[in-house]
């Protein structure tokens, strides 16, 4: 079942070279699961379409919004995705995945006031339902440095979250993405003839970047 998708708040790319006031943000591991948004009745990806879990897996979440990513463990998300996009539940396929919760969508504080409210999903005695673990760095080398420890334990990167700041859909400076290679999204504007001895053949592609900035692509 698909219905409208989801008015999430996404992560724009954490750069280096400006001085992000990191005392004011959260830190937690980047994971790479299934971004799941929780309804308060069912759980849904990014695009609104219905994830089937097996009703014990949900019989018990609260019936307030949740985002989060349902997660098997660090390099693991081809096989999760085969597990969780079954029409179809199998028990099976559902134990040992967990729901990291993130945020909480629809409270009206700030995140330091919505970290403090998912602390509560503890109580709930649920295994597999947690909030994400977050902390605070005092700096920029510190930040670097617990990247390449997580990196280097399988993980995909670091999410931050500015503690001050509201819950917004779409994306801003109150989530930032860090991972050790950057990536972006860019829409082919034209594909441009190669010259000399790639006559005849594509040369390059003309691409233009979320911000408007437009580069050429090599074809190799």
């Amino acid at each position: 079942v698909k219905l409208a998708a989801p008015e999430l708040q996404l992560a724009k790319p954490y750069a280096s070279d400006t001085d992000t006031p990191l005392s004011q943000y959260w830190v937690s591991e980047k994971f790479d699961g299934v971004r799941a948004y929780w309804d308060g009745q069912s759980l849904r990806t990014r695009s609104g379409r219905t994830i089937m879990a097996p009703d014990w897996f949900t019989a018990d979440f609260p019936n307030t919004p949740l985002d989060g990513e349902l997660w098997l463990g660090r390099q693991r998300f081809a096989e999760l995705s085969g597990r969780v996009r079954r029409l179809q539940p199998k028990d099976r396929d559902w134990r040992g995945i967990r729901y990291q919760v993130f945020d909480l969508p629809q409270h009206p504080g700030t995140f330091d006031q919505r970290l403090e409210a998912m602390q509560s999903l503890h109580k709930m005695n649920i295994p597999w339902l947690k909030p994400v673990y977050q902390w605070q760095v005092k700096d920029q080398a510190a930040l670097l440095k617990q990247l390449k420890e997580y990196v280097e334990k399988g993980a995909e990167g670091l999410i931050l979250h500015r503690g001050g700041a509201y819950h917004r859909v779409g994306r801003s400076d109150n989530v930032l993405k860090l991972k050790p290679l950057t990536d972006a999204e860019a829409y082919v504007l034209q594909h441009l003839p190669g010259k000399g001895k790639y006559q005849g053949m594509m040369g390059s592609i003309l691409v233009v970047l979320e911000g408007g900035r437009m580069l050429k692509i090599g074809s190799g």
